[in-house]
């Protein structure tokens, strides 16, 4: 699924279910529990599918034998955890749309719990009676709908981000006054406060220009959850740290919101060059002079490989935000250096657009490990 592919996903599913919400009157704060359940309950029948038939031919292979084990052992083993029969998503999806469908979420969630011990007390399970009212008692199942247009062959690790989506959409609710959810109060406002300050700081710094208010909640959703998990993850795991919102959000220094910046604005540049119809090659001429500041940032760029193969071995995601933020910083340099879209030399003009081309990917890739999303313009 591309990047543009899992954006549409994301605004879909949240329209879709936030329209439902609005047509059954309900607040936010008595939305966000249930709807974050529904998309775990997704996430957890995708995933097990994902590894039923491995585990199907496992348990009937061993059945009858010395190894023998539960269908449940083996399940947990290969995918993580049980998924009984009753939570999945077809058998809640493909009941009659009638006010009992809640008791079977509500059932799900708690036999999930108990296949799974340590998900016990975890899972919302009361929440979704309210989303049968009495003057539409279809609500739920039109909910449950939504998220079964989740594709079942997706990249699982994308529900995080959906998750993720879902999680910022609520909070800045709760910035609003709206209400809360489940996630923990502290967490919310948290969240909530870095939303605000995002998209106050940008205002201020004349980023949202020509934007919608639409797409400014979204660059503050995005600019604000990346300050935050950037400040986290940027400090090695065995120091101590203290956390500055105000700090996070700059768009200088070692922020997430400046690799940002610079990502959008590398993106800019790659634009106007297609709008002058100018071509940038995949492969360069060897004639092609590269001069010392170039040849830095070509070789930061190989450095990224044994830098994420470094951080996989020692369990350090800081090495993978401190590498990111040292490119940006030297593509910046060499951005403040050099002309790029006024280089008369087409040959240069060519170098330095490629070289651009390719600290954007390597920054995209390198923060989407970090689960930080970049915006294609601030």
């Amino acid at each position: 699924m591309t990047d543009i592919e899992l954006k549409n996903l994301k605004d879909n599913l949240w329209h879709s279910a936030d329209m439902l919400r609005a047509g059954a009157h309900l607040a936010p704060n008595k939305y966000g529990q249930p709807i974050l359940g529904l998309i775990f309950l997704r996430y957890a029948d995708v995933l097990f599918k994902q590894h039923k038939a491995e585990i199907d031919k496992e348990y009937e292979t061993l059945k009858g034998t010395r190894m023998e084990r539960s269908y449940k052992d083996i399940a947990v083993q290969k995918c993580g955890f049980y998924l009984p029969e009753c939570a999945y998503f077809d058998t809640i999806n493909d009941a009659p749309d009638e006010a009992h469908k809640a008791v079977l979420v509500k059932e799900a969630m708690k036999a999930i719990e108990k296949g799974n011990p340590k998900l016990e007390n975890v899972l919302p399970k009361e929440v979704y009676g309210q989303l049968v009212p009495e003057e539409d008692p279809e609500l739920l199942s039109r909910i449950v709908r939504v998220f079964k247009d989740i594709p079942e062959n997706i990249n699982i690790d994308l529900f995080g981000q959906i998750y993720e989506y879902f999680l910022g959409k609520f909070a800045l609710s709760e910035g609003k006054g709206k209400g809360e959810f489940y996630t923990p109060k502290c967490i919310v406002n948290l969240i909530a406060e870095m939303i605000a300050t995002a998209r106050q700081t940008s205002e201020e710094l004349g980023k949202f220009q020509d934007m919608t208010d639409s797409e400014k909640d979204e660059i503050a959703r995005i600019v604000g959850m990346g300050a935050l998990k950037y400040f986290l993850l940027k400090v090695d795991a065995r120091k101590n740290m203290m956390f500055n919102p105000a700090e996070s959000i700059d768009f200088n220094g070692n922020t997430g919101p400046f690799i940002q910046y610079t990502y959008a604005r590398i993106r800019s540049v790659l634009r106007k060059a297609a709008e002058e119809n100018f071509l940038v090659p995949d492969v360069l001429s060897e004639e092609v002079e590269v001069n010392a500041k170039e040849q830095d940032l070509i070789q930061h760029m190989a450095d990224f490989a044994a830098v994420i193969r470094q951080a996989g071995q020692d369990y350090s995601p800081s090495a993978i935000a401190n590498y990111c933020y040292d490119l940006v910083k030297e593509y910046n340099q060499f951005y403040h250096d050099y002309s790029i879209l006024r280089e008369s030399d087409v040959a240069k003009k060519q170098l330095r657009l490629l070289l651009s081309a390719n600290v954007a990917k390597i920054i995209r890739n390198g923060m989407n490990l970090l689960g930080i999303e970049v915006p294609e313009r601030m």
